[in-house]
């Protein structure tokens, strides 16, 4: 079916058809998957220009045609909206130290729970190209999409190491995840030491009674 376009039209789109049948005036909706510009397949098309649709069924010649989604429009209000959200993040405060023939350390603390974990593997003396205390601390700074931020980072790092930056990566991510599991099981923990002071209650209750 082939539309004299007044306005923007892509691949996505919906529109309604109205069509006169028995006398009636019906509305047929439609979603545009396919789309052809001069018989080549295209994904757009502009004002004034006329395009070729695929529609099921049978559409009288000069039916009204209107625009009811906007695809494009969309995804940028969705866009929009996404930059807009802020999400909250919890500080937490980290520390890491390195020695010669020990693991890689490192505490993180959310101000409620803390937690403690090291490395597989230990430090080793470099023969040359030693790791430095930046590049420690921007491998365990990468937080990405986790629901932390940093406010705090001191480090005792020495000088002349060499420990695997995939080490660092593992050491970080697990104890992020041990960090948001602990938080998870705190509403649970809080429940459980609530039981005994009940019981104590009860049998107070029951010995006075």
């Amino acid at each position: 079916m082939a539309i004299r376009l007044e306005e923007d039209l892509s691949i996505g789109d919906g529109i309604r058809i109205d069509t006169e049948e028995n006398n009636e005036i019906k509305e047929k909706g439609y979603r545009i998957k396919f789309m052809q510009m001069n018989r080549k397949k295209a994904a757009s098309a502009g004002k004034g220009q006329i395009a070729s649709v695929r529609i099921d069924g049978r559409i009288r010649n000069g039916s009204m045609i209107y625009k009811t989604y906007d695809r494009t429009l969309d995804l940028k209000a969705k866009e929009t909206f996404m930059k807009g959200k802020q999400i909250r993040k919890t500080e937490i405060s980290l520390h890491a130290s390195l020695a010669e023939g020990k693991p890689l350390l490192l505490s993180i603390s959310d101000g409620i729970n803390m937690i403690h974990a090291e490395s597989e593997t230990c430090a080793k003396k470099a023969h040359s190209h030693p790791i430095s205390e930046e590049s420690i601390r921007s491998q365990l700074s990468k937080l990405g999409n986790t629901p932390f931020e940093i406010k705090e980072f001191p480090c005792d790092i020495d000088d002349g190491l060499i420990i695997p930056l995939s080490e660092i990566n593992n050491l970080r991510r697990s104890a992020i995840k041990e960090l948001e599991s602990k938080i998870v099981e705190i509403p649970r923990k809080a429940h459980a030491l609530d039981i005994p002071d009940v019981l104590d209650q009860l049998i107070s209750k029951n010995r006075t009674g």
